[in-house]
């Protein structure tokens, strides 16, 4: 009777789509071109005039937090419970400004947007805890292969190397296309966190590799005999990278000659569960899930009544961490986020089940992080739709303006489903 119940609820009927739409509108701008390009994206955007209204999201673009998709950087090692790690993780919806704007350009196969776009991530430094990826801008170049020109003249960043490699071989006059990147590359002198070089092995296949060698080379050399961010070493990608460059060209790279001048100092990285309140709180929920064990507590284990007012007390800790001199309320959200979800993993279907996922999506609902850092909240969002069976139901039952327009979107465009 429970699951049809929820299962009836999930699938209620929308209103007309027209309605949907108007509320999204009121939701910070990435949610709302998440609502409008899921729906395109799928095929689903049956309203009057879809061009206008994607021609208005292609706009809005300007206005969300990140202007290219955040994404671990190898030289940081970026761990997922950490705030540059969850970042990276959002940036997985592809809700920064190039990726909206060149999915309703792609949408709207419009090359006239295309051109407009422009794919540089911004200037890095070493306190940026992670590197930018412009790779959908050229994945979807060859699409409109008029603008590639233009695109690899404009080419300003080392960021932007690798995913302009890995496309031209698809691109009409590739030889052509080297020359234009060859003469790019010695006017890229940006930051080292931005510097992430992909193997050259794409060269090859180019019979105007030769002219691109050399300003390859000159790029590559110079941004690893410059000023790096802590911590420094030698990392496999760059090996692989001459490794590839060497078997092309007449004057190899020695490895060993590859030393920075210089190493800037970078902050600590601000992982989770560091502060007292974090440490306590995960060693709670280390208990209820192992029992002091290395295994998982058996589901009848689970299942008596002094597991669950250990579980029941838990959740009074959990809901009571507010502040913390040590944390930052957005890392508290984060963290309290995780633990949350990974109480699904633990709980047997039962009430507590249910309560859990009240009380979670209570939180999500009242939390700032949904206009403060959208992507980030709509992470959490996507995972408990994804993990609770009863979540529909809650969210139906809680009410929430923004909730209930993405769990309608859900219904018309399940995502990576």
């Amino acid at each position: 009777m429970r699951s049809s119940l929820v299962s009836s609820l999930f699938a209620l009927p929308l209103l007309a789509q027209s309605d949907l739409l108007d509320r999204a509108s009121a939701l910070p701008p990435e949610l709302y071109a998440d609502v409008v390009l899921r729906l395109a994206e799928a095929d689903k955007l049956k309203v009057k005039d879809p061009e206008q209204l994607l021609e208005r999201i292609f706009l809005l673009a300007s206005q969300v937090k990140f202007d290219v998709q955040p994404d671990n950087n190898e030289d940081v090692g970026t761990y997922s419970d950490s705030l540059p790690g969850v970042i990276a993780a959002s940036g997985l919806f592809k809700l920064d400004r190039l990726s909206i704007q060149v999915r309703a350009a792609v949408e709207l196969k419009s090359a006239k947007l295309f051109r407009e776009i422009n794919p540089a991530p911004p200037l890095q430094t070493c306190d940026d805890p992670f590197s930018y990826r412009p790779d959908i801008y050229y994945q979807n170049l060859p699409r409109f292969p008029a603008a590639a020109p233009d695109a690899f003249r404009r080419i300003t960043t080392s960021s932007q190397v690798g995913p302009a490699l890995g496309v031209i071989s698809q691109l009409p006059h590739p030889n052509e296309l080297a020359v234009f990147l060859a003469g790019a590359l010695p006017e890229i002198h940006d930051n080292w966190r931005a510097f992430s070089p992909t193997p050259f092995s794409i060269a090859k296949e180019l019979p105007a590799h030769r002219h691109l060698l050399p300003a390859w080379r000159a790029w590559f050399t110079a941004h690893l005999n410059g000023r790096r961010c802590s911590p420094s070493r030698q990392i496999a990608s760059h090996e692989t990278a001459i490794e590839f460059f060497n078997k092309l060209s007449d004057t190899p790279i020695d490895p060993k000659e590859m030393k920075p001048s210089e190493v800037d100092k970078t902050p600590p990285m601000p992982i989770f569960w560091v502060s007292e309140k974090g440490k306590r709180i995960m060693a709670h929920y280390k208990e209820l899930r192992f029992g002091g064990t290395e295994q998982i507590l058996p589901e009848a284990e689970r299942r008596k009544p002094e597991w669950e007012a250990r579980l029941r007390a838990f959740l009074t800790e959990l809901s009571e961490w507010k502040h913390d001199d040590d944390e930052t309320p957005r890392s508290i959200f984060h963290q309290r986020a995780i633990i949350h979800q990974a109480l699904f993993a633990i709980i047997p279907p039962n009430p507590l089940h249910r309560k859990v996922t009240t009380e979670y999506v209570t939180f999500l609902a009242l939390s700032p992080m949904r206009t403060e850092h959208p992507t980030e909240w709509l992470t959490y969002v996507h995972r408990l739709l994804r993990e609770s069976k009863v979540a529909p139901e809650e969210i139906r039952r809680a009410g929430d303006h923004t909730l209930n327009v993405l769990l309608d979107v859900e219904q018309l465009a399940p995502r990576w489903r």
